[in-house]
This record gives C-alpha cells, structure tokens and sequence, in this order.
C-alpha cells in the first residue's frame, strides 16, 4: 500500500480501530530517519466546537508522549489528527527526518477504540492475515508476542468468543507486529491485566531503543525508563 493517507481520508474504512499507515516505504521502521515530530499552533475543532488552541509538541525518536485529560479534552482528536485521519482547523504538523522537514508522515500504526478484529478469524489467523495483506512474508514473531501478551491459551479460539481484554490484547499485537516506526494508541492499555500490561510496557521499550515513536492517549502510568516518557495533559475545550 502506498500513500494510504491520501487515499482513505475520507473512506469508510477509516471507522476500523486499527490502521497501518503507509505513506512514505522508503522511510523503513527505525532505519534512523525519523528523528522527531513537532505541531506548530495546532487548532482543532469537532464542529464549531474548538477542542484544541494553538497546540505546540515536540518529540524526538526514541520518546513516547503521554497525553491525559478529561472526556471531551479533545484526546481522540488530536491523535486521529496527528496520524493523518482528520485535518486541523489551524497549524502545522512536520516530521523531521534526519536534519530535514517535511510534512509526508512516516509509516503510522494507529489504534483506536474500536478493536477492528474479524470475529470468524482466530488471533493467529488475525495476526498471519494482516502480515500477508501488508505483503510481509516472515510470520516468525506471531507466537512471540501471542505469547508475551498472554494469548498463547486462546491463539486458536475465534476471536468474537474472547473477551474484551482478550481482543484488546490481539489489537495490541497487530500494532506491534506492524514494523510501522510511530505508534498512535488510544487507550491501549483498556480491559487490559497485569500480566499483559506487562508485556507491552516491554515491548514498547523495545520499539522505543530501537529508534521508534509513541503518542500514546491514556490515564494509566506508562512504565518506561526515565528520559523516554513525556507527559502533557490537554486542559478543558477552549
């Protein structure tokens, strides 16, 4: 897939929780050209309602950003913005590669609410599934990380039968098998145990020392080493 943002702005499909965003294949996952993203005065509207004035971010690769507030702050919106689902009303938003600007996005693995699992396939065929369609042909690290996420008792299930925190996880898995190098992940953590709660905070480590991105939505304490976690809560709609 190529230029995935233009093309499905506006598409239904866009209604699914998960997204691979592939707009630019020559910026391959932590290849060391995505160095930082930054927004300059970002304003962003759901209606004639202002959410968001004059927002400004800055983060360098190898971090994770946090984004708390209260319902209506405006959380699910800035993410959708900043992965390339819908346009801000003001501002910019630039990724930097290397010393360069430049507004095309890098690959983007988006996560929202909705989970977007077929419920006829199992975890493993979801995982397998959406590693063929993206045409990636090594499938070696779909047991791994059903198996770190706590899923290897139910891989063989249909996932319309797991449970909320079940089919989250599975969603998890897609994001991490997605080599895409920015991670958008709207309450990631949601229904989710200790036990998988654990295994991403690990291998979110892991996507963080290898070079990568997050921006992550959510009130739980995201456990990453000191110096790779910034944190910034938006404050009630302007």
């Amino acid at each position: 897939m190529t230029n995935l943002h233009t093309d499905l702005t506006n598409a239904p499909a866009l209604e699914a929780g998960f997204l691979s965003l592939e707009t630019s294949p020559s910026m391959s996952h932590v290849d060391g050209q995505l160095s930082r993203l930054t927004t300059n005065r970002l304003s962003l509207y759901r209606g004639d309602r202002c959410l968001i004035k004059d927002l400004c971010i800055d983060i360098s690769a190898g971090h994770a950003l946090q984004i708390t507030g209260a319902n209506g702050s405006g959380k699910t919106t800035l993410l959708r913005t900043l992965a390339g689902l819908s346009r801000p009303e003001t501002g910019s938003i630039t990724w930097h590669r290397g010393t360069h600007a430049t507004d095309e996005r890098p690959r983007i693995a988006y996560l929202g609410h909705r989970n977007g699992l077929k419920s006829d396939l199992t975890p493993r065929e979801e995982l397998r599934f959406n590693l063929r369609i993206r045409g990636i042909d090594d499938q070696s690290n779909v047991c791994s990380y059903l198996e770190r996420l706590g899923l290897a008792q139910c891989a063989e299930l249909h996932c319309g039968q797991l449970s909320a925190g079940q089919q989250r996880r599975v969603a998890l898995a897609r994001v991490l098998l997605s080599d895409c190098p920015v991670w958008i992940l709207d309450e990631p953590l949601t229904a989710l145990d200790a036990q998988a709660c654990n295994g991403f905070h690990e291998l979110l480590s892991q996507h963080l020392q290898q070079g990568g991105m997050a921006l992550i939505a959510t009130h739980q304490s995201l456990q990453l080493a000191a110096g790779s976690l910034k944190t910034m809560a938006l404050e009630s709609p302007c």
